[in-house]
């Protein structure tokens, strides 16, 4: 495949790599390790790399994963060797296995990435006393929620024991970025750069890993568009960001949806009980509130929700530490039951915050698109949802989609020590969540993606939307404040097209992978995957191998993006009960592709 310069950029996103060696190895030693990249306009795109010497007198095993992320894809692989180096290339999973087995046969070193149950999981024979550089990167598209982007560069589970170098540029063409910062990196650094920031730390790896985040100051009239031309299509990113809403004094009323199947067994149940006791206790008198357990069936509480006065708090803080870990895991009728206590009163900041540490084996409905649609049709009284996926092994997708379409916010909190104060802070943040209405009208496109699906917003939330268009597209969007309408226009055409917006063509290569595996598009998933050099789980495999005489550029004709006609109008409330579609201005973009079947 031949390689594409490529411009990355960032912003709302979460993002995960796992251990790099296994720590039996004894006789491999790994290097410092290096993460550079950009955050750039919702688009991200990091590089990792690292040395691994095998000091022993024998041949070892290099292990590392990559766990897979939401919206998150690996888009390169290279492993340096001594006297050769291994090249990460994309194909569709069969033809990769092929490609790979002949590699064996060939007597040449290689590697194949796929899907590892939640990992990337690469493996690579180091002799003895050899080295290696691996490097490997990773893009993918971000959204801000609560009025805040965040990535997280290394997580705590990395467990690495030697220094790490960041250099990571922060970048915003549409607003001012704002309170730039890396908690726990006493000594990083921040220097003004054009349009942002520059970050950069030299030291030791925190324990609690590396999250970056970051704000920008309220685009005006809460929209923004840019767009790129890479010669033969004319993209566009379309960014809707109402602003944070002041609730004023508004009491609360919230239901508590706790998981407690059998895999909460131990610790994992031990601080979800602690966390959900300092919250309880941090409830104002005047708030209302109930409790639901659940695992393949639920159990409340209550028949309704209750004040939070101070006999009540006791009694919740006893009914949940008795609470025990057996069955299954049942989400979505518990969700249902708790948005039964809920009336159409408006007066309180009404939420539900769902914590679930699995995949539902069990209930009404099992299959995330089910839950997901089902949920949203009895959500008539708009009750924001926020969710947290809890540990490693949930249901991440199942849970951005539940927040995402019910107007919430989505967590991803690791099974550890520091859970109980993450979860208190995300509801401290979550608590005072407004539901707004909007709308949106779009003309002259040729192809449209939303892969969010949002069907209403909340303060601080954002909706991304990229597509192609040919002269002119032209985006009326109003959002319903509380107190207020804001309506606003904006109109992109060829001649405000800029080179440095290359990264809008990845963002939008991102968005229609996702467009198109939700249509069931298997081809077309594959295509645009190649064409972008992307592993997307199912689809395509990346094969690791030295070149091979003959196959050094396999023959690929250059990808045509078809014409389509042009959408005259398109609007979306955010009351319909059916999910934001956009969809009916897209239609499926075959990617024309010619793989030779032999090898010279």
């Amino acid at each position: 495949m031949k390689n594409r310069k490529r411009l990355l950029p960032t912003l709302v996103l979460v993002l995960i790599i796992g251990g790099a060696v296994p720590t039996s190895a004894q006789s491999l030693t790994m290097g410092d390790l290096y993460v550079k990249g950009e955050v750039v306009d919702n688009y991200l795109s990091l590089e990792y790399s690292f040395g691994v010497q095998n000091t022993g007198s024998a041949d070892q095993e290099v292990e590392f994963n990559i766990p897979i992320q939401k919206d998150v894809y690996l888009s390169n692989v290279t492993i340096e060797l001594e006297n050769s180096t291994l090249y990460g290339r994309i194909f569709p999973v069969n033809q990769a296995e092929e490609i790979y087995n002949e590699t064996k046969a060939q007597n040449l070193t290689g590697a194949i990435i796929s899907d590892f149950g939640s990992e990337y999981n690469v493996r690579f024979n180091l002799g003895a006393l050899e080295s290696a550089t691996i490097t490997f990167q990773l893009e993918g598209g971000l959204t801000r929620n609560l009025g805040e982007y965040t990535a997280v560069i290394v997580p705590s589970s990395l467990g690495l024991s030697q220094a790490i170098h960041v250099e990571i540029n922060v970048i915003s063409n549409r607003a001012p970025i704002v309170g730039v910062q890396i908690p726990g990196l006493q000594n990083a650094v921040y220097t003004t750069i054009t349009n942002g920031v520059l970050v950069t730390y030299d030291g030791s790896v925190p324990f609690d890993g590396i999250t970056l985040t970051y704000g920008t100051t309220r685009y005006e009239g809460d929209a923004s568009i840019i767009g790129y031309s890479n010669g033969t299509e004319n993209f566009f990113a379309y960014n809707l960001a109402p602003m944070l809403n002041d609730t004023g004094d508004k009491d609360g009323q919230y239901v508590f949806v706790i998981d407690r199947s059998g895999s909460m067994d131990g610790l994992p149940l031990t601080y979800v009980k602690r966390a959900f006791t300092d919250i309880i206790n941090n409830l104002a008198e005047t708030d209302r509130f109930n409790v639901i357990a659940f695992s393949s069936t639920g159990t409340s509480m209550w028949s309704e929700t209750k004040v939070a006065s101070s006999t009540n708090k006791d009694e919740a803080i006893d009914w949940v530490k008795s609470i025990t870990a057996t069955g299954s895991t049942n989400i979505y009728d518990p969700l249902v039951e708790a948005l039964n206590y809920f009336g159409s009163d408006k007066t309180f900041k009404n939420g539900v915050l769902l914590l679930s540490d699995g995949v539902p084996n069990t209930g009404t409905y099992t299959e995330t698109s089910d839950i997901v649609a089902n949920l949203k049709a009895n959500n008539v009284n708009e009750i924001p949802i926020s969710t947290i996926a809890f540990g490693n092994a949930a249901d991440e997708q199942l849970m951005s989609e539940i927040a995402s379409t019910n107007g919430g916010v989505y967590v991803k909190v690791a099974n550890n020590e520091n859970a109980v104060g993450e979860i208190l802070r995300f509801f401290q943040q979550v608590s005072g969540l407004e539901l707004m209405g909007w709308s949106m009208s779009i003309s002259g496109v040729k192809t449209l993606n939303n892969i969010e699906s949002i069907g209403q917003l909340s303060d601080g939330q954002e909706v991304v939307v990229t597509g192609t268009f040919t002269t002119e597209v032209v985006i009326d969007t109003t959002i319903q404040y509380p107190d207020q309408n804001v309506s606003t226009t904006r109109v992109l055409n060829i001649g405000l097209l800029k080179e440095e917006y290359a990264h809008v063509e990845r963002l939008w290569a991102l968005q229609r992978i996702s467009y198109l595996i939700s249509q069931g598009d298997n081809e077309g998933v594959i295509d645009v995957a190649m064409y972008y050099g992307l592993v997307v789980r199912g689809y395509t495999s990346m094969v690791l191998s030295e070149l091979i005489e003959g196959r050094e550029d396999i023959d690929y004709i250059s990808t045509t993006l078809e014409t389509v006609a042009p959408v005259t109008s398109m609007v979306q409330t955010s009351f319909d009960p059916v999910y934001l579609v956009l969809t009916t201005a897209l239609l499926a973009i075959p990617m024309l592709r010619k793989y030779r079947k032999s090898i010279e």
